[in-house]
């Protein structure tokens, strides 16, 4: 099987409905704003999907993750880390999709300081600054002005 454990299993199986309902859920949470109350338990298996073998699961995650959060600060995505997790795809994901998402997702997520103080205790800055100064040939050219803007934005009072 390529999926999480946490998916229920009968989806296990079935890669595209999986990518369907993320897709699903991100696209709902960034059109309608009153869903987020009812969307917001499923931020576990969000959390749990940008670990999935498939790009196309962790990207539709990633950016459901982000949307999720563009409303208002939510005290689940502190409780299922989902900083650390984003962060974590935008500097070890292999995809360059999953990583230019996961960062845009962090853009997002940022504008609330319970977020920023997570990230900045992280040491994000300085991960990325590292990241940046390695110039990993894996690191995507787009991705080096917006890692650069969102340690600017972190590293903003």
């Amino acid at each position: 099987m390529k999926h999480s454990a946490d998916f229920n299993p009968i989806l296990h199986e079935n890669q595209e409905l999986i990518e369907g309902i993320l897709f699903a859920v991100g696209n709902a949470l960034f059109h309608n704003e009153q869903l987020v109350a009812r969307l917001e338990p499923l931020a576990g298996i969000l959390v749990a999907a940008l670990k999935d073998a498939t790009v196309k699961t962790r990207y539709n995650a990633a950016v459901a993750l982000g949307n999720l959060g563009k409303h208002r600060h939510l005290e689940s995505l502190e409780k299922h880390r989902v900083a650390h997790r984003l962060f974590d795809c935008v500097v070890k994901d292999t995809a360059n999709d999953v990583r230019e998402a996961a960062l845009h997702a962090l853009t997002i997520l940022i504008k609330f300081p319970p977020t920023k103080k997570t990230l900045v205790a992280y040491e994000a800055p300085s991960q990325v600054d590292e990241l940046l100064k390695r110039r990993n040939p894996s690191l995507p050219e787009s991705l080096v002005p917006q890692l650069k803007h969102f340690v600017t934005a972190l590293k903003a009072a």
